[in-house]
């Protein structure tokens, strides 16, 4: 999967990672969405990194 340039721009892919074990924790279908999210609609981060 390629990960678009624009989330380099808001956060270091480690942050993503640190997500991915976060939503993992809760369920994996929500880790595929969030995944999906962010490759779609890189702006949203920001946002997600909130939560």
């Amino acid at each position: 999967m390629d990960i678009p340039i624009g989330i380099k721009r808001f956060r270091p892919i480690c942050i993503i990672i640190n997500a991915e074990e976060i939503i993992l924790f809760r369920s994996e279908q929500k880790k595929m969405y969030f995944f999906r999210v962010i490759c779609i609609f890189p702006s949203l981060w920001p946002a997600l990194n909130r939560l």
